[in-house]
């Protein structure tokens, strides 16, 4: 949404600097975050509403046609019937008509004006509604053939007109009471009423098109879902998320082997961890790491002082303004977001998913405690930041050496597709570059499945059957039960295959690994 006069939103205006790295900064030049840009203030000029009588929006002629039709054809009552919101209907008459035929077809009483009639003879009140001079003057006036979704679409476009003009209007007057509570109640309530769907939220699924799925990472990431990269702290996530906003921006690249949509996209990175100058040196040595003259400068950069729930309005008009496809948040933990509130949680990864973009969210796992196993680990706080994030990735430091870190992305979950294999990458640390490559080295759990190939290669030569107690006794615990257990799991059908032994028996038969 534009900022226009009278408008009760100071949003930020997005400003371009010469480095090609897009700082969005706040519209009044002051501080973000300080009392007065903290949103409305008692005193502000941005809004004086004038106490006197508003001609509020409405659609009479699309209101009768519709109430017309419905009251005239069976059909258009049974397909528009839980599409209509009597409340919509801007002439008292309608909405008390609406509401009564509502209430008949629940009692399973046919609409007709006969029996419109005897309803409101029955409540006492045939002149209520309208009565039959009303009634009759809608059908006698309603028009075969027009298109009467449209004209649902008017009524509602309408509806929420007046209740935002409301809300404001409420809101004005909480301001200057300095009512604080109000003020972030009407506000809320004026954001959910601008951006939610005022069409028609209930549809039939019967012959609808079906479009491809669309990815902005095919495979990894789904376009216009919400998605998340957690892990320990201090490993290395914010650097993989600038790669991946970098390579997005410069369109047709692949991430080992995962196609990026081809053309390039404007990217926003919202950073709650870092500053504005520590970004961009990071930025500006990717660049030079990918051999690019500098930052593209469809990357937007962004570093609020609010938290994540009061920046969600300002998003829309920024995605708008800069045609914003992927938004990445680091991090969730810094964004002043309660990460173990179920309402929160749900909360927030709603509006991120109808904001219509791709949404990477950087996020934090507990700290490691004995006897634990990493890959167990999953987002800090409450299973639904895991449940709504539609692909979710566990990343993971397996070596560090020099200037030099391993990293692995293992994923967890996926909606929309079969879950990858583990992506082991190095990111190298140059003298004034960054340096993205595929590992050459074996990490740590390579190594473990090798070793237990050759044991249970071992068992093979010399006749034994390689069932997971066997190859424990072998290793004489060089790598835990558990452990093993584990990756006899994740290595079947690479380093070997399982077949059914005796009873409950399994046995592991090795694959030919230069194949």
């Amino acid at each position: 949404m534009d900022r226009k006069q009278g408008n009760s939103y100071p949003w930020d205006e997005v400003m371009g600097n010469s480095k090609g790295l897009e700082i969005i900064k706040s519209s009044n030049g002051k501080k973000k975050g300080s009392r007065e840009n903290d949103g409305i203030q008692k005193g502000d000029k941005l809004y004086q509403p004038e106490y006197k009588l508003v001609q509020l929006p409405s659609f009479s002629d699309s209101e009768n046609q519709l109430l017309g039709r419905m009251i005239l054809d069976k059909n258009i009552w049974e397909e528009f019937k839980f599409k209509v919101c009597s409340e919509a209907f801007y002439d008292p008459r309608n909405q008390e008509l609406s509401q009564a035929m509502q209430e008949m077809d629940a009692l399973n009483i046919p609409i007709d004006l006969i029996t419109i009639l005897d309803w409101f003879r029955k409540q006492g009140d045939t002149e209520k509604a309208g009565g039959w001079l009303h009634w009759s003057n809608l059908t006698q006036h309603a028009i075969a053939g027009m298109d009467l979704e449209y004209h649902l679409s008017l009524i509602n476009k309408a509806y929420s007109a007046r209740l935002l003009w409301e809300k404001s209007h409420r809101l004005a007057q909480a301001v200057e009471k300095d009512d604080t509570q109000s003020i972030e109640r009407l506000s809320e309530e004026i954001f959910d009423l601008t951006y939610q769907d005022t069409g028609t939220a209930i549809i039939t699924l019967t012959n609808r098109q079906v479009e491809m799925r669309k990815w902005f990472i095919e495979g990894l990431f789904p376009d216009r879902f919400p998605s998340m990269i957690y892990g320990a702290g201090g490993i290395g996530k914010s650097f993989v998320a600038l790669i991946i906003a970098i390579l997005a921006c410069i369109g047709n690249q692949s991430f080992f082997n995962y196609r990026f949509i081809q053309a390039a996209i404007n990217v926003l990175f919202i950073d709650f961890e870092l500053d504005e100058m520590e970004q961009t040196r990071r930025a500006q040595q990717i660049a030079k790491g990918f051999n690019l003259p500098d930052v593209p400068r469809n990357l937007h950069y962004y570093s609020p002082e609010e938290p994540l729930r009061k920046l969600l309005p300002k998003l829309r008009s920024i995605i708008k303004s800069k045609k914003i496809r992927l938004i990445i948040i680091d991090s969730w933990g810094a964004s002043a977001t309660d990460g173990e509130s179920v309402e929160e949680v749900v909360y927030i990864l709603t509006k991120l998913k109808e904001l219509g973009v791709a949404v990477i969210i950087l996020d934090h796992q507990s700290k490691n405690q004995a006897g634990e196993n990493y890959r167990n680990k999953t987002p800090f706080g409450s299973v639904y930041k895991q449940n709504l994030a539609r692909s979710v990735f566990q990343l993971q430091c397996v070596k560090a050496k020099d200037n030099q870190i391993t990293l692995k992305l293992s994923h967890k979950k996926s909606n929309f597709s079969k879950l990858v294999n583990d992506i082991i990458f190095d990111i190298n640390f140059e003298e004034d570059r960054i340096v993205l490559a595929e590992s050459t080295d074996k990490t740590p759990e390579t190594e473990e499945l090798e070793r237990i190939w050759e044991v249970i290669k071992q068992l093979e030569d010399i006749g034994e059957k390689a069932i997971q107690k066997a190859i424990t006794a072998d290793l004489q615990g060089e790598i835990a039960r558990d452990k093993v257990i584990s990756l006899l799991e994740k290595g079947e059908g690479t380093y070997w295959d399982k077949q059914p032994g005796e009873r409950t028996e399994k046995i592991y038969k090795t694959r030919n690994l230069e194949s």
